[in-house]
């Protein structure tokens, strides 16, 4: 039995709201409702009766009730005597990221995972994979949230999380704007907006333009979303990100379109092969392993 699906079976007994629990848990309503039809087939009852303004507990419902409450009651101690175990030192966690976590729902997952285990402490640092793998290997950080660059090498385990699709943003009255698609070859000569030099997505676009057979222009780099949208804004050129990344910032001055051929990256976490890890290191993958992004 998912623990995590009986906690929130609990926060849903007491917001009789699917939306308010799920803003709660930092999950989506669809995700909450998968998650407690999961547990109800798994008991084999229905839990709740259901309307349209709330949902309430059946007599089954209250019949689990004092067993999910101690359920988790003795998940909880488990987790401190654990924590306790291992000294407060082992307790904590680094975690890297690539820049776009609210994009990828990375946030989410971080926030869930501290909700249920409050003991462990979460460190947080924002890098590109070409600076993050050196600390994965080093030690500095348990894990990382990487696009993949394609390279990585057997030292490094990795779990597939989300992925994304390259695009283009244009000012909504450039003549590209009512295209439905673009290919790489339609950007040759056009001035170019890309996130910073030193990233792994500034190296993808230049090395799509040169597989092309042109020297991209590039006028603007930013290793932030929001400023090369507004460049783009103010007619400084065109924008080359992904897709959920420039859904976050894109505005009704600009169209996005997606490339054809399509270009996907995959983002993942990754950690160092071959080394032992503590439970709270193993939940974290659960928990990464079972979201729904």
């Amino acid at each position: 039995m998912e623990i995590r699906f009986v906690r929130e079976f609990l926060s849903l007994v007491e917001t009789e709201s699917y939306f308010e629990t799920a803003e709660q848990l930092f999950i989506t309503t669809s995700s909450l409702s998968r998650h407690i039809k999961a547990l109800e087939s798994e008991i084999g009852v229905t839990l709740f009766d259901r309307t349209t303004r709330r949902v309430t507990l059946n007599r089954h419902g209250r019949l689990f009730l004092p067993y999910a409450k101690e359920l988790v009651r003795i998940d909880e101690e488990c987790t401190q005597a654990f924590a306790a175990d291992l000294h407060d030192h082992n307790a904590r966690i680094s975690i890297g990221s690539i820049p776009m976590m609210r994009a990828y729902r990375i946030t989410d997952l971080l926030a869930e995972y501290q909700y249920g285990n409050k003991t462990t402490e979460l460190n947080i640092e924002e890098g590109d994979p070409f600076n993050l793998l050196p600390m994965i290997r080093e030690g500095t950080l348990d894990f990382a949230f990487i696009r993949d660059p394609g390279n990585l090498t057997d030292d490094i385990e990795r779990l597939p999380f989300t992925e994304d699709s390259l695009c283009v943003i244009v000012p909504a009255d450039h003549p590209f704007a009512g295209r439905q698609s673009l290919s790489i070859s339609d950007l040759k000569d056009k001035p170019l907006l890309m996130i910073g030099k030193d990233a792994f997505m500034y190296r993808l676009c230049i090395n799509l333009c040169h597989a092309d057979g042109f020297e991209p222009n590039v006028r603007f780099t930013s290793h932030r979303a929001e400023n090369l949208i507004h460049g783009v804004e103010h007619g400084m050129g065109l924008a080359m990100l992904m897709q959920k990344a420039a859904a976050l910032q894109i505005t009704d001055k600009c169209r996005m379109i997606r490339i054809t051929p399509e270009v996907k990256t995959q983002i993942m976490l990754v950690w160092l092969r071959d080394r032992s890890l503590p439970l709270h290191h193993k939940r974290f993958i659960e928990l990464a392993r079972g979201l729904d992004c």
